[in-house]
């Protein structure tokens, strides 16, 4: 069951943005969502739902509270 050309596509584009997610959290710790959608093109939803999916590999965290608070890679 290989995957089709353009489920490869879209895979490759979606782990090209947590790529890109992470590298940029790891660069600016303590960047918010907003500045990550505006700075990456893409639209806040977008960058919570790759978020929530850097996070349930424990790839990323978010230390302290919101305002204050900063992202943390795990490795």
């Amino acid at each position: 069951n290989r995957p089709t050309i353009q489920q490869a596509i879209y895979i490759g584009i979606y782990l090209n943005r947590q790529e890109k997610i992470l590298l940029e959290v790891s660069d600016n710790p303590s960047i918010s969502k907003e500045q990550l959608a505006k700075k990456l093109e893409l639209s806040v939803s977008t960058i919570k739902k790759n978020i929530s999916y850097l996070r349930s590999l424990n790839l990323v965290e978010f230390v302290g509270p919101s305002k204050t608070g900063y992202w943390k890679v795990n490795n």
